[in-house]
């Protein structure tokens, strides 16, 4: 097959998403002719022998960076018709790239007018949510996107690739190629510690990943406020927070809880291989997931392959990854303490059998069978028709959606 991937600079992000994509390419690019256009600003534009330790056969091509809302460094690549054309050529090519490029689509869908070329977006979280926070109350999202999942059916896209259950399940009422690409690496957290929590020793609250508004940090410090109030000799825990990660809200956090400086602990981006030391040297571990908007959530499955137990906030997608065998799932900050001192008065035994239950529900999301499902999902669809059915139906709302997102945004080229 011949892929081409349109992403950001995912050489200078590396972990979640950014992670999945130098993953998975590494393990196509043999047995497929693999392109890539990315933003100009990455750390490995003029060190080709980093890039070659990524990629060994993969074509790299760089292009503007434009600065969207959402993201913190991240920079998405400007493409035009000529750059994909020159790609392209005449041969029959699929096109992945990232489903929030809004302002790519009329270009996208001009080429595939015109070329032998299927696209497929990759629509990784949850982006209605993700408008509300970021973009501009002027944009009516929900009526702009039931616009978009109309337009489906008419074959602009020849599939989808998405992350989530649920995402998956909204996009397959408009059309039936859609693959779930949840997956985590496996063999960056291959050690298993399961705890003691003796009565009287610290308990360690982890969260991990990005530090956004979406991501609902606060919470955490909510349910530590309400043990504190709680606290008598019924319920009395000492607890330390450890904060892995960086994002637009690290320092509104740091600030916002200056008085916890010796229950908090701030560790910024790291790589999996330091994420993994923390775990190996805490004691008494707890991961907390709080995001009520997550698709996927690899950070606490990631901590569960090392025995943390999982404490996750109730979402739409939870259903079809958690069950009560294997995380504890809360609603409330009291709903929380419950779970928390249920589990801590477990015997031994029941915490093993639980955490083991939660480590074999992980394993079912290993990269490298996720990697060959996924391949195999785009070559069943490599040799069908890459035609769009006209017309679009409501061409000009269509239009006005792509228009009223690149305004709203304040897109800008460098």
């Amino acid at each position: 097959m011949n892929i081409l991937f349109i992403m950001y600079n995912i050489f200078d992000i590396r972990n979640g998403v950014s992670n999945k994509y130098i993953n998975f390419i590494k393990s196509i690019e043999t047995n497929n002719n693999i392109s890539f256009i990315m933003t100009k600003k990455c750390t490995h534009e003029n060190n080709n022998k980093n890039i070659n330790t990524d990629f060994c056969n993969t074509k790299i091509y760089y292009t503007k960076g434009i600065n969207i809302p959402f993201y913190d460094k991240i920079k998405v690549p400007y493409i035009n018709n000529n750059l994909i054309k020159s790609i392209i050529k005449e041969e029959k090519y699929i096109i992945i790239f990232n489903g929030e490029f809004f302002w790519l689509y009329d270009t996208l869908i001009e080429i595939k007018k015109n070329n032998n070329v299927l696209l497929y977006p990759s629509w990784h979280t949850d982006y209605e949510e993700y408008f509300k926070k970021y973009v501009t109350d002027k944009l009516n999202i929900n009526y702009m996107m039931n616009i978009l999942y109309d337009n489906l059916k008419f074959k602009i896209f020849n599939g989808i690739i998405v992350t989530g259950e649920y995402t998956k399940n909204k996009f397959l009422k408009y059309t039936e190629n859609v693959f779930n690409a949840n997956e985590l690496c496996i063999d960056n957290f291959n050690f298993l510690k399961i705890d003691k929590y003796n009565k009287g020793e610290n308990i360690n609250f982890i969260y991990c990943g990005r530090i956004s508004i979406e991501k609902n940090i606060d919470e955490i410090f909510d349910i530590l406020n309400n043990i504190n109030n709680l606290s008598n000799d019924y319920i009395k825990l000492d607890i330390n927070i450890h904060i892995i990660g960086n994002g637009p809200y690290l320092e509104t956090l740091k600030i916002k809880y200056s008085n916890y400086t010796k229950q908090i602990h701030f560790y910024n981006e790291l790589k999996y291989d330091e994420i993994v030391t923390i775990y190996k040297k805490l004691d008494n571990r707890i991961f907390i997931m709080c995001s009520e908007t997550e698709t996927f959530g690899k950070a606490p499955m990631e901590a569960g392959l090392t025995g943390i137990p999982i404490f996750i906030k109730k979402f739409n997608n939870i259903k079809f990854m958690y069950n009560e065998q294997n995380a504890f799932i809360y609603e409330t900050n009291i709903d929380f303490i419950n779970n928390l001192l249920y589990f801590l008065n477990l015997g031994t035994a029941k915490k093993s059998q639980f955490i083991q239950s939660s480590v074999n529900n992980i394993q079912k999301y290993d990269q490298k069978k996720i990697f060959k499902e996924w391949e195999q999902f785009l070559l069943e669809n490599y040799n069908k028709s890459s035609e769009i059915i006209e017309p679009i139906q409501n061409k000009t709302k269509f239009k006005q959606f792509l228009n009223i997102i690149q305004c709203s945004m304040n897109i800008i080229s460098e």
